[in-house]
């Protein structure tokens, strides 16, 4: 009788666990249905489900649906949980994951963590958008840091990935703050190659050429009239040739940039001044006109 009892006890286990593995599908399909839409809370609901069955009767959880969850607690305020479902996302080779997962731990503000997760998993990523985000995020949170030395390495090893506008300019504003300008002004070109139209890049370049210029106009005017005679005036006569180079170029970017914002005066005082170092007097004046 015991037997008896026991095998049907047995029996009735298996036909709930049949039952539970058969409703398994449904739950994903539901969950899936609710994600989409953005319902999150029944996503979580429902995935929340599927997982616990999948876990329960000894099957592997799809790393998809570990992304999907992650984002679902993310967005509901459980980053805890949102972490712990990322992580298992990543084990499970979802390295689309990785850019929520990073996007989490920055909207925390958690930014070494961050960049301790982009350092581990760069190499392994082969999706070169993922890869992008990766190196801008990278250079971003190193820059903060002022690491510059990091970001050159960054830089030497991105291979065929093109860094972003926001990577590209970071790198600039560093190697200027570590005094290495002509570095700075061959990346800032890089970025330009890309972006033609770069509003800061064209600022920045302008700028740097126009001073690097300036600063030696100043220096051999200075030289000149400590000894003016002929020799003195033909050797000034060269070197200031050689700096119109850099005073057209700069009037080129700052000609885009008026362009783009006629109004801007930062870059009417640079048209003027470059045009008076390039004896276009006509031209300086028109623009000293348009700033009073």
């Amino acid at each position: 009788m015991k037997s008896k009892l026991f095998i049907v006890a047995l029996f009735a286990l298996i036909l709930s666990s049949c039952s539970s593995v058969q409703k398994l599908p449904v739950y994903k399909q539901n969950a899936d249905k609710e994600f989409s839409t953005e319902n999150y809370q029944a996503a979580f609901s429902t995935y929340e489900k599927y997982i616990n069955g999948r876990l329960k009767n000894k099957l592997n959880v799809e790393a998809s649906v570990y992304h999907n969850m992650g984002i679902a607690c993310w967005m509901l305020g459980k980053n805890s949980e949102a972490i712990s479902h990322f992580e298992n996302a990543l084990d499970g080779g979802n390295y689309d994951a990785l850019v929520d997962y990073a996007s989490l731990l920055n909207q925390t503000q958690k930014y070494n963590e961050e960049l301790t997760l982009w350092q581990k998993y760069y190499d392994e990523i082969q999706d070169l958008n993922v890869k992008t985000v990766g190196l801008e995020r990278q250079v971003l949170i190193l820059a903060g840091q002022k690491k510059l030395d990091e970001i050159t390495s960054l830089f030497k090893e991105h291979g065929e990935i093109i860094p972003t506008a926001s990577t590209y300019m970071a790198y600039v504003l560093l190697l200027e703050e570590n005094d290495q300008k002509a570095k700075a002004f061959e990346y800032c070109n890089f970025l330009l190659k890309t972006n033609p139209s770069h509003v800061e890049a064209l600022f920045w370049k302008g700028k740097y050429l126009y001073h690097k210029a300036d600063d030696k106009y100043k220096t051999e005017m200075a030289i000149y009239n400590k000894n003016k005679n002929h020799t003195s005036y033909a050797y000034l006569r060269r070197e200031l040739k050689k700096l119109s180079v850099d005073f057209r170029n700069s009037r080129d970017a700052f000609n885009k940039l008026h362009e783009i914002d006629p109004g801007d005066t930062n870059y009417i005082k640079y048209l003027k001044n470059v045009n008076l170092r390039l004896d276009n007097k006509i031209e300086a004046d028109k623009y000293d006109k348009m700033l009073k």
